[in-house]
Order: structure tokens, then C-alpha cells, then sequence
């Protein structure tokens, strides 16, 4: 009688599988039974890794300024400048006495709190005025970190000083007082160079910020709120200092121009004609940083071995784990706090991020969770569920080169040098886990 009941219960879960209903499943191990079905875990689905080169990152319009250098042994050298315009107030609205005289002129600039590179040593900067006007091409609507535009060669302003990176407080660089002079006299004598802000941008063209002359080992990142500020005085009858703000302008013209040397690096090889490396041509590690054009991809080609597996009936769940290598992230070359997955083809451009159910039911896009292990290193990594993104791939047929891109959203996407360096499989010291839970179905 036993044996007959027996017989009965395994008829019964062949035909609940037959009629494609789901049935209630908990995970907590390698291997589940809860009566009804059996759960597998595999772990051998290897992911390929590769990192891919991108020659033009857009870095307009992010709300950062990006100044300084620093060598970087895994990324090479890096060199940060900004490009921007700043407009004068309405003229209509200001009057001065006869009494007022030019004082001094700054540009103000308030940190934003992002850095990288070693911050002990005194950060040069220099300020230079534009020789020609930014503009957007006649088909284009964006700037990009290579793109350039020419300065008068002698500074107009330059300071040189130690930033620390949890001050906010605003610096201020003197500008040349000829200068200052001069534009006080524009707005004074409401000059046609400062009647409208098209006016005083064809007249002045616009601003660059730049790493100084001297050494410099870091990058420093500013807020949009940018000021240069003509001080004067005027008599009444004792001296009452005053101040004309030209404010920052053109938010969409403002754009980090990002120059870097990967000579001597694993990413070397990587140009304009050679778009993608595999990982285990360098090193069996991938990189990301994207505002330098560095993207990693992984792939999972071996992902339809499963349908070789007699048992094999559906995935209902899949992880990807990636552990960023121990000793490559530190506080002054972080990893990026969200680190998106979107969907790619052959062609690596990236498409649609990947979802989960956020706990309201709509669906969010997956940043990578990311857990840093600051004491041993060893449970770092960004997670994500790629249960849909591999229900979906199983089924394609053709040679697959679709994949997951790893970069941050818009606008640490462009704006930041937070990077990223991970093991492959193959790596001995922190590589990428991919564990696919299956409904197995013994034959």
C-alpha cells in the first residue's frame, strides 16, 4: 500500500510539470526537496570576461568640474581640465557711485567632496580664458572628454594648495587684476560687451580650469557652482566693499576634457583599433572606468549546456557575483558605489539595464549592491540576480555574443574616475561566481 501511494505521488508531480504550473519554491541550499520538486545548483557555467574601449565618453552638462592629474599603476596617467562660461548679472539693475574703485577679482569654486589620487601633496591650478568660444558642431549636442578648445597660453589666475577631501568650503583663486579692471569698467560704463550674456560670451569666450605647472597627484572634482567675482569699494562716505558675480552659464557647454596615458598598463593595447581585449589576455581581470572609455563585458557561452542535462527542466533562479581583486581599491581609488549591468550585443553598446522587483512591486534597475570588505578583503563584491537576462539567452539558438556591460548610471558614468578591477574565473586571487539554480526533473 505504501509503495502504491509512492507511485502515486511521483505520477502526480510528472503531471504538474506536464501542465507547466510552477510550484512553490524556497532556496536555502545546493539542493532543495520540498515534496514537490527538486531544486539543482550549478556553478560551472564559466563567464567570459572582456574589457571594452570606448575613444569618445560624453562629459557635458554633469554637474562636476573635474581638475588635476595623478599616475595610476593599473590605469595610467589621467589629466582633468574644465571648460565653461560665466555670464555677468543684468547691467540695467546695478549703479555705482562715482566713488567706486576696482578692488581685486577670484574665481570661487567649492569642492564636491570626490577625489583621487594622493591628496597630501599641494593641488596646482591654473585658470586660462578661452581663445575661442565653445560651441556645439552643427549635427552635435554633446562634449566629449577629448574634446578641446584652444586657450590664450598665460594664466589669468593660479593657486597652488593642500585640499582635504571632506572640506566643502569654497576656494578662491585670484585672477589677474588687469583683467578685473577691465571687466569693471564694462559693467560700470554698461558696455555692449556686457549688455546681454551672448554679448559678454562672444566678447570673453569663456573659462578653462587646469592642472598647474608644478606636481600635481590628483584629481579633484567641483561643484557647478562657479563664480567669478569682480571686489570693489565705493565711498559713502567711508569705503563699502562691494562685489559683480559673473555666474556660471551654459550648463550644457561646461564638459571635462580627460586625457590619459596607459603606456606601461594591461590596458595599453587598447585604441581606437582594437575596441575589446579578453580578460585573459590581461591578466584574467576586467576594468571599468568609464569616464577614461574603459567598460567590462561577460558573457555566458556555455550557458545552453544545461539543455544537455537530461534532468534539465527550467532556471528559476541565477546570481552573479563579481569580486573586485584584493588591493585595488582603496580610499583614493574607489570602487564605483553603484555599478549598473545593461543588457549588450555583439555590438557593445549598452541597451537595457537589468530590473528587479523592488518592494513595491515596480521594477527598479539592479546598482550591484556592493558590500566592502575593509578588514580582510574577502567579501567584497557587487551582486546581481540574472534570473530574467538568462530565462531569456537560454533560448537563443544562433552564436551568441550578447552580454552585461558594467558602468555606472548617468552622471558618475561621465564624471567619475571610481574604477573597478575583477578577477575571471580563471583568476587565483578574487574571480567572478555565477551559481544557476535549475528545476531538475529526474528522467
Amino acid at each position: 500500500m505504501l509503495m502504491m501511494r509512492n507511485i502515486l505521488c511521483t505520477l502526480a508531480v510528472i503531471m504538474l510539470f506536464c501542465n507547466c504550473k510552477k510550484a512553490y519554491i524556497q532556496f536555502g541550499g545546493e539542493f532543495v526537496d520540498n515534496g514537490t520538486t527538486n531544486i539543482v545548483l550549478v556553478d560551472t557555467i564559466t563567464p567570459l570576461v572582456s574589457t571594452i574601449y570606448r575613444d569618445s565618453v560624453s562629459t557635458s552638462g554633469s554637474g562636476t568640474l573635474l581638475v588635476g592629474s595623478y599616475r595610476d599603476s593599473l590605469f595610467g596617467s589621467v589629466t582633468c581640465k574644465s571648460f565653461m562660461n560665466v555670464v555677468p548679472p543684468t547691467i540695467t539693475t546695478l549703479n555705482f557711485s562715482a566713488s567706486a574703485r576696482f578692488d581685486s577679482i577670484r574665481l570661487i569654486l567649492k569642492p564636491n567632496k570626490s577625489y583621487y589620487g594622493d591628496t597630501i601633496n599641494p593641488q596646482p591650478i591654473n585658470v586660462y580664458q578661452l581663445a575661442a568660444p565653445i560651441q556645439l558642431g552643427e549635427t552635435q549636442f554633446l562634449l566629449y572628454n577629448n574634446s578641446d578648445f584652444p586657450i590664450n597660453p598665460t594664466p589669468i589666475g593660479s593657486i597652488s594648495r593642500t585640499f582635504h577631501p571632506s572640506d566643502t568650503s569654497s576656494i578662491q583663486i585670484p585672477l589677474n587684476d588687469a583683467l578685473g579692471q577691465q571687466l569693471f569698467d564694462l559693467v560700470v560704463n554698461k558696455a555692449d560687451q556686457v549688455k546681454t550674456a551672448a554679448d559678454f560670451i562672444a566678447y570673453f569666450n569663456g573659462l578653462q580650469v587646469a592642472p598647474g605647472t608644478g606636481p600635481s597627484t590628483s584629481v579633484f572634482g567641483f561643484s557647478d557652482s562657479v563664480t567669478m567675482r569682480v571686489y570693489y569699494h565705493e565711498a559713502n562716505p567711508s569705503p563699502v566693499s562691494k562685489a559683480i558675480d559673473f555666474a556660471y552659464a551654459n550648463k550644457n557647454l561646461q564638459f571635462n576634457q580627460i586625457h590619459y596615458d596607459r603606456t606601461g598598463t594591461l590596458l595599453e593595447p587598447l585604441n581606437p583599433t582594437n575596441l575589446e581585449m579578453p580578460s585573459s589576455q590581461m591578466g584574467n581581470m576586467g576594468f571599468v572606468q568609464t569616464a577614461t572609455g574603459i567598460v567590462a563585458k561577460i558573457r555566458f557561452p556555455t550557458l545552453r549546456n544545461l539543455l544537455q542535462r537530461p534532468d534539465y527542466a527550467k532556471i528559476v533562479r541565477a546570481e552573479l557575483d563579481i569580486e573586485p581583486i584584493r588591493g585595488t581599491y582603496v580610499t583614493h581609488f574607489a570602487l564605483p558605489p553603484q555599478l549598473e549591468a545593461y543588457t549588450t550585443t555583439v555590438l557593445n553598446q549598452p541597451l537595457a539595464p537589468i530590473t528587479a522587483p523592488a518592494i513595491n512591486g515596480q521594477l527598479v534597475n539592479q546598482m550591484g549592491n556592493l558590500t566592502i570588505d575593509w578588514i580582510y578583503g574577502q567579501n567584497t563584491m557587487y551582486s546581481y540576480d540574472v534570473t530574467a537576462y538568462l530565462q531569456q539567452q537560454i533560448v537563443i539558438t544562433d552564436n551568441n555574443k550578447n552580454g552585461l556591460l558594467l558602468q555606472p548610471s548617468t552622471p558618475a558614468f561621465n564624471s567619475s574616475l571610481n574604477r573597478l578591477v575583477f578577477g575571471d574565473s580563471d583568476n587565483p586571487n578574487n574571480s567572478i561566481k555565477l551559481k544557476v539554480y535549475y528545476i531538475s526533473i529526474q528522467p
